[in-house]
């Protein structure tokens, strides 16, 4: 077996774990969708749309999305689909399917829009699953991303996210290849760390007004309110999964020429989000 094709199945695996096992729907996840992976997009575009979550994990998502009026399929190569099944099935305009981005059973040109949050960073090769994706998109349709992307800070936040970076990839060296039992347990470490040494402070003094601005750029706040539970999540995610790049925006540009984007926006500073019309 390839390299390429352990590192997906090792993928595969352990996504398929993660959603089995952080299987609920956080509250706070909707705040981070509107506030920050979809921005400037609001509830009011997904309207009487029908849309493709490309990568749908458990189904966090896709329960918001609908929510606002849109009819959506989820699909996810991983047997996380399960999960999202049930965490959708109570909703009539959600459908799941398992599938490889790169290969829908769908008819090309069909969707409204497609999301991909926090996927197309995991595969061999970003550039050529997001173009596969595009096809799929109605003329005028809108691709909104995530991916992760390289540390831009500046003065002791830089300093905090370069250790905090170079740490986690070290450590990966070493939990990409534990079993997910024996991860699970670093995670839960991880998580408490995290919770206790940044995020409570923050919360304490987060309302002192001459604090608030610079609470608000510590390391890991944008985590504050999630539940530890998930907290936990978050951070198997960062340790199990072999393939992880972190995409510059000039390459997320040639992306788009590469699809015949007519138009497309990033994030100014560049914060791994984009969007464009078809």
């Amino acid at each position: 077996m390839h390299m390429a094709e352990r590192e997906n199945k090792k993928s595969k695996e352990g996504f398929s774990y993660e959603w089995n096992v952080f299987n609920d729907i956080d509250p706070e996840f909707e705040k981070q969708l509107l506030d920050y992976y979809i921005n400037p997009f609001n509830s009011s575009f997904f309207k009487n749309k029908f849309g493709l979550d490309a990568g749908c994990g458990n189904g966090r998502f896709l329960n918001i999305i609908s929510k606002y009026g849109a009819r959506m399929i989820g699909i996810d190569f991983s047997a996380s689909v399960k999960t999202a099944y049930k965490n959708t099935k109570q909703i009539n305009t959600v459908y799941i399917a398992q599938a490889d981005l790169h290969m829908l059973p769908f008819k090309e040109g069909i969707f409204d829009f497609i999301y991909s949050i926090g996927v197309l960073h995991h595969l061999a090769n970003a550039k050529n699953g997001f173009i596969a994706l595009s096809k799929y998109l109605k003329p005028g349709g809108v691709f909104i991303l995530w991916v992760y992307f390289p540390i831009q800070r500046h003065g002791i936040n830089m300093l905090l996210y370069v250790v905090y970076s170079k740490f986690v990839n070290q450590l990966r060296h070493i939990t990409t290849k534990m079993p997910y039992g024996l991860l699970l347990r670093i995670s839960t470490l991880a998580a408490f760390f995290e919770r206790y040494v940044f995020h409570l402070p923050y919360k304490i003094f987060r309302n002192f007004t001459i604090l608030k601005r610079i609470l608000s750029k510590m390391p890991f706040s944008y985590n504050a309110n999630v539940k530890f539970k998930s907290l936990v999540g978050v951070w198997f995610d960062r340790l199990f999964v072999p393939v992880t790049h972190k995409i510059e925006k000039c390459e997320v540009e040639t992306w788009f020429k590469a699809a015949k984007f007519k138009k497309y926006q990033l994030s100014d500073p560049w914060r791994g989000r984009a969007y464009g019309v078809k």
